[in-house]
């Protein structure tokens, strides 16, 4: 609506300098324009620009809180009606220096969206695209470079909160790995890795010792892996100290029971009545693993 004020005071203007010229010679003294309503004509041309100004500010600022929020469309839109209220040459560096700002934060958003998506490999080249498009572009952006550096911090901290959630829902779902066996004279030995996360989370041994008469069963037990060179010392004690003890109840021949008990209380798997459960080493192995592994994750 100023757009349209301002255009039609501006024809008005032209129109009554070309008026009073042209018809001078042929209008009465009484009806010639004086002095005073040429001032007020440029008065009022004035005012209107004054008022351009400051609609093309408002558009301006609203322009880069849409851009800062992510909402392209309303940024496109308010630059779109920010070019009607141009009323000098540095009104044109100004949108085009905002439109570059806004590609910077286009890159950032899609670099958000990819970490959101647990993409992180593309989420890390997003930021670094938007990281090089803040360089080569630093003398044309709307902001500062504190501010650059400020928008370029805030997603890659999205990203290490994203990665983080990312680490913990994978543990929460590890590959346990029989990476090994042997016999020895207590029994069998197993060795296990649990895998999360993309990475070795830990490596046990399971020790499944021969029938023991005196508890009607087997009884197993588990410890973990100490790496000599965290622990030179202690590593030849610590990896000999079960730190599971379960107790497997057999019933007739093979790996069969209606009850297996671990830490002494917890039962990891229990039937009623003459109903057994069949329990081959290796799922014997990985349920006893995986049940010391969540226990360490409290």
């Amino acid at each position: 609506m100023r757009a349209m004020l301002g255009c039609l005071a501006k024809i008005v203007f032209v129109l009554t300098v070309v008026v009073a010229t042209s018809l001078s010679p042929f209008v009465p003294t009484a009806l010639a324009a004086t002095d005073d309503d040429v001032y007020d004509a440029f008065d009022t041309f004035e005012q209107f620009e004054q008022m351009d100004a400051a609609e093309f500010d408002d558009l301006i600022e609203q322009a880069k809180g849409c851009i800062t929020d992510w909402d392209f469309a309303c940024a496109k839109e308010s630059l779109k009606k920010a070019k009607r209220y141009i009323t000098k040459k540095a009104d044109n560096a100004t949108i085009a220096s905002l439109k570059k700002f806004m590609e910077f934060e286009k890159i950032l958003a899609r670099s958000s969206k990819c970490a959101r998506d647990w993409n992180f490999d593309c989420a890390v080249e997003k930021l670094k695209d938007a990281k090089q498009f803040a360089e080569a572009n630093l003398n044309n952006l709307y902001v500062g470079v504190s501010t650059l550096e400020s928008r370029l911090e805030a997603v890659a901290d999205y990203i290490e909160e994203q990665y983080a959630l990312w680490e913990k829902a994978a543990k929460r779902n590890p590959d346990i790995v029989l990476v090994d066996a042997f016999e020895t004279s207590r029994g069998m030995v197993f060795r296990a890795e649990v895998w999360a996360a993309g990475k070795k989370v830990m490596s046990t041994h399971v020790l499944i010792e021969r029938y023991n008469p005196f508890i009607g069963g087997y009884e197993i037990a588990l410890f973990e892996d100490v790496e000599a060179k965290d622990h030179p010392v202690a590593s030849a004690i610590l990896s000999s100290v079960p730190r599971l003890l379960c107790s497997l109840y057999i019933y007739g021949p093979g790996y069969y029971t209606n009850e297996l008990r671990c830490a002494g209380t917890t039962t990891l798997g229990r039937t009623e009545g003459d109903r057994m459960l069949n329990y081959p080493l290796e799922r014997l192995v990985k349920e006893v693993v995986e049940y010391y592994y969540f226990s360490s994750l409290k």
